[in-house]
């Protein structure tokens, strides 16, 4: 399986608070730059946004 961590704020030096696993379906709420906010299991986080595809 390939993971991607997710972060609870939008920089790598932020808490990681798990992985997501490739082809998991998420809600975008926001994008900015380099990230995006999504919503995974009841919980807003934050993903790269370049480990994301689709319309966003």
């Amino acid at each position: 399986m390939i993971y991607q961590l997710f972060f609870k704020k939008p920089n790598v030096y932020s808490q990681p608070l798990a992985k997501l696993e490739k082809g998991k379906l998420v809600t975008v709420y926001k994008c900015k730059k380099e990230w995006c906010k999504i919503l995974v299991k009841n919980n807003k986080v934050w993903i790269k946004k370049k480990f994301l595809w689709g319309n966003f």
